[in-house]
């Protein structure tokens, strides 16, 4: 036969004859209520965290990025040359312009040194610091401004660290190329500031007007 062993009250009293009162069933059911709501709460917080993080990502993401690019730029020891010539900042959906236009006049004519992200940045190391890490080591950068790049993360990010050299060295360590006219466009204030300070040089889509746009490129990047 079994007895109770609590409340103090039924102890020794066998089971079969354990009837609670309703107070206290009551008084059961409410504190399970009482858990029930608070972990319901507590759930509720983190799944709304969740969605706010799910949903804005690549806001949170961008921010971090725009933060690496603060960091402070530093020179080059005086009298150690830049490995490149340029940094050329470009779209992924660019890139064939890269390879029939600038690379030829500039690398083939010209004899410059181009760092290209497809070719030149350094396999393992993080986007962000090869980007960084390449444009300190370049004399000039050159943004290709496109509709594409204005809404790349990663364009901006460029964008951003070539828009801190400016504020360090001055407008003539970057060059502007304007492959498609964004200037009606909304764009970051980043992109902005930057056609507001550094005269663009467009892009002639008619082949009579190219020799003039290769002559002010070649002008801007001495």
């Amino acid at each position: 036969m079994y007895v109770c062993l609590s409340p103090d009250k039924w102890k020794t009293k066998t089971v079969a004859k354990f009837e609670p009162e309703k107070y206290e069933c009551q008084s059961a059911v409410g504190s399970l209520v009482v858990i029930g709501i608070g972990l319901g709460c507590l759930a509720g917080v983190f799944l709304l965290i969740a969605f706010i993080v799910y949903k804005g990502r690549y806001h949170i993401k961008h921010r971090m990025l725009l933060v690496r690019s603060l960091q402070p730029y530093d020179r080059l020891p005086d009298g150690e040359d830049f490995v490149y010539d340029a940094f050329v900042a470009h779209h992924v959906d660019n890139r064939l312009w890269v390879i029939n236009h600038l690379l030829p006049f500039l690398e083939q004519q010209r004899k410059l040194r181009l760092c290209i992200h497809e070719r030149d940045f350094l396999p393992g190391n993080f986007i962000a610091d090869n980007i960084v890490k390449n444009i300190k080591v370049s004399r000039k950068v050159i943004l290709l401004f496109s509709v594409d790049f204005v809404n790349s993360e990663w364009c901006l990010f460029e964008a951003t660290t070539a828009y801190n050299r400016i504020i360090a060295e001055g407008a003539s360590s970057v060059v502007i190329i304007m492959l498609e006219d964004i200037r009606h466009r909304p764009v970051d204030n980043t992109i902005r500031n930057l056609l507001l300070a550094i005269t663009y040089i467009e892009w002639e889509n008619d082949r009579n007007g190219r020799p003039e746009f290769f002559r002010k490129l070649l002008d801007a990047l001495q």
